[in-house]
């Protein structure tokens, strides 16, 4: 575990590097963001980031990992109308998966450096490494 302090933003994060965290198919990294003054738990980071240049069957590996993590995430309890997906505007990275709880929690699940493709346009061919990220918040803005 590595502690990395920042005293100007008032946070502490201590960073965790696994060789393995299912679903996904490479090492992940695990950030917890903590408030310095209270010691509470503001924002954890969960990252599997492939090397600069995978193989195609390693990034649908990565898709596959960011679809299982999707369809478990809407099966839990979300804050009507707070639910989101969608590929962004560059057709490079993709929101799997938004959602608010009803304690005012968030979660963000992002994929990028894989094959996507809107209907009727070309696909894009993926650069550099393929990146899952989960993204969670202890509070948003209410």
């Amino acid at each position: 575990i590595r502690v990395v302090e920042d005293p100007k933003a008032g946070k502490r994060a201590l960073v965790l590097r696994l060789d393995q965290l299912e679903p996904g198919p490479v090492p992940a990294t695990v950030t917890y963001i903590l408030d310095q003054a209270s010691g509470r738990l503001t924002h954890v980071n969960v990252v599997w980031t492939t090397d600069a240049a995978p193989d195609e069957a390693l990034r649908l590996r990565m898709v596959d990992a960011g679809g299982q993590l999707a369809r478990a995430f809407q099966q839990l309890g979300w804050r009507p109308g707070t639910t989101v997906s969608r590929m962004e505007a560059d057709n490079r990275q993709a929101l799997l998966f938004t959602g608010v709880d009803e304690q005012g929690g968030a979660l963000e699940l992002r994929i990028s450096g894989v094959p996507m493709q809107r209907a009727g346009q070309a696909p894009v061919v993926p650069e550099g490494p393929a990146v899952l990220r989960a993204a969670f918040y202890a509070t948003v803005g209410k």
